[in-house]
């Protein structure tokens, strides 16, 4: 196998559960570094949240880490929050298609709530956002699953939208708009194949990353979901018997 120029980390219950501390992963950040491997984020977070929870957990952004931050599921950015040179117009098209589907579901979420209340489906907390799209969380990962298969029903497939769940919660936007074609976007600004990439994720977002739909290489942590454990074993990647920023530890010490 070639070597790998590049890896992109989830960023919640991958690299960083709200308890471990983001500093035990910081010399391999540094490592990665000298080794000219570039090193970033592909998450749903947004950016200014990600540079304050580096800067508060004693981690300076970008000092060395990361090289790029893959924001809001797609949103491809350096670590000065600019877009990335060759990714002007992917981030400009992204853009107009996030405002159009924030459209669609601002509208039809009144009706989408009142059709999953009437199956006994109550929403615990709605997000949405004009950057991102649709954020709902529910009682128990169940519930959310059932929640996800009742909307990919009631949707309107006149405008395309992407529903992912999420443990207990599940997310709508834009289609198209993901990680796994965001991610290759990068790559082609930078000229990377995707045969010398490393994904490492743990949940059904990560998973148009890990599916087989890109040649990327791929790793996960012990409490990922079932579905990406099955996707990279079927891709003979590496499964970690410790979780989050731990396991991305075991990972980078099997690798390197």
């Amino acid at each position: 196998m070639p070597p790998i120029q590049l890896i992109g980390l989830d960023f919640d219950n991958t690299l960083y559960n709200g308890a471990n501390s983001l500093a035990r992963v910081r010399p391999w950040f540094d490592r990665l570094h000298r080794q000219n491997i570039k090193l970033g984020l592909v998450t749903g977070r947004t950016f200014d949240s990600l540079q304050h929870l580096f800067e508060a957990d004693g981690c300076p952004w970008g000092e060395p880490f990361p090289d790029f931050a893959i924001c809001l599921e797609s949103r491809i950015l350096s670590p000065g929050g600019e877009s990335i040179a060759g990714c002007e117009q992917w981030n400009r098209e992204r853009d107009s298609d996030v405002e159009n589907a924030h459209i669609v579901i601002e509208r039809e979420l009144p009706a989408w709530k009142r059709e999953l209340e009437a199956e006994g489906i109550v929403c615990r907390t709605t997000w949405l956002d004009s950057n991102y799209g649709l954020y709902m969380e529910f009682e128990s990962p169940g519930h959310s699953s059932a929640a996800c298969e009742k909307l990919r029903v009631l949707a309107d497939h006149l405008h395309p939208l992407r529903i992912v769940r999420n443990y207990s919660g599940l997310s709508i936007h834009a289609k198209n708009r993901s990680k796994g074609p965001a991610l290759a976007m990068l790559l082609k600004a930078w000229n990377i194949p995707e045969l010398e990439v490393l994904v490492i994720g743990d949940s059904f977002n990560d998973l148009c990353m890990m599916n087989g739909d890109y040649h990327y290489r791929v790793a996960t942590v012990a409490n990922a979901d079932p579905a990406i454990h099955s996707a990279v074993s079927k891709k003979n990647g590496i499964i970690s018997d410790k979780p989050c920023g731990l396991g991305v530890i075991d990972i980078f010490e099997r690798l390197f």
